[in-house]
């Protein structure tokens, strides 16, 4: 899926390289198909974001052309082939055909740079400019902002445009990626709850300490028991490679390898 330049595209993709069209009997690069805007919009219409959520749909965040303010709108659009355009025009120069809209009420100045979609597609979360973290539920439109209470002594709850959302396979679990108020980048887990329907926020909990930089965070499961496991990045190994300080010179200590993989199993 592609945005560009207030467009969206799905673009299919190939095993086997491919070449650029040469010409009448060459190989042909995969079919892209325009999902909006349609042509002839006149630019009311920008897209913004554009995310997969199962089933051939995906969910747009972009512009309402019935806004008088310019306001964002998330739509559900199908990403077949044979699919309408949306927001293509009809008959009339006054009308388009406008997609299902999930939800337009006070979304505010959203970080299109930090929505993200659930493995599932049942759940989308991202932040705003007000630091607020949003979650809606695909299937109802219905929004949650997340409460920005202080979950450790050094951390709270504030979204900004570098914070990273990530989804359990499930969508029960909301793993974020922010700063804390000592500026170091920590993880917090979220429970969101295991009805797919309704957002229930249950515990908020900081999982990795304030005095090392975590990210990087990725689900997984565990093997027979089939238990979620966040893996994650830290840079939580101080060893130096420089013995000693002693000598004329008092070298500094090195730290060649910070970073290293870790794994946090969930108990249910």
């Amino acid at each position: 899926l592609l945005t560009v330049r207030g467009q969206a595209f799905s673009v299919g993709v190939s095993d086997d390289p491919l070449d650029s069209y040469q010409g009448a009997f060459q190989p042909l690069p995969p079919r892209r198909y325009r999902v909006g805007p349609g042509m002839g919009r006149g630019g009311s219409v920008r897209i913004v974001s554009l995310k997969y959520v199962g089933n051939d749909e995906g969910v747009i965040l972009g512009s309402n052309p019935t806004s008088s303010t310019g306001e964002l709108a998330f739509y559900k659009v199908s990403l077949k082939g044979d699919a309408e355009v949306a927001f293509s025009s009809t008959a009339s120069e006054n009308e388009m055909a406008m997609p299902t809209i999930l939800s337009s009420d006070s979304l505010g100045s959203i970080y299109s740079e930090t929505l993200s979609a659930s493995p599932n597609g049942l759940r989308m979360a991202w932040t705003d400019t007000d630091g607020r973290i949003s979650v809606m539920t695909v299937a109802t439109g219905i929004i949650t902002v997340l409460p920005r209470r202080t979950i450790s002594e050094t951390s709270v709850l504030i979204g900004d445009d570098e914070t990273q959302l990530t989804f359990s396979p499930g969508a029960r679990y909301l793993c974020i990626n922010h700063a804390s108020r000592n500026q170091f980048q920590v993880l917090t887990l979220v429970d969101l709850g295991s009805d797919p329907d309704i957002i229930h926020v249950g515990t908020m909990r900081q999982v990795t300490p304030a005095r090392f930089n975590a990210g990087n965070a990725y689900w997984g499961v565990t093997g027979e028991e089939k238990r979620n496991v966040l893996f994650y990045m830290a840079d939580r190994n101080i060893v130096s490679d420089v013995r000693s300080p002693w000598g004329s010179r008092a070298p500094n200590p090195h730290f060649a390898k910070k970073w290293g993989v870790y794994a946090l199993v969930l108990e249910e």
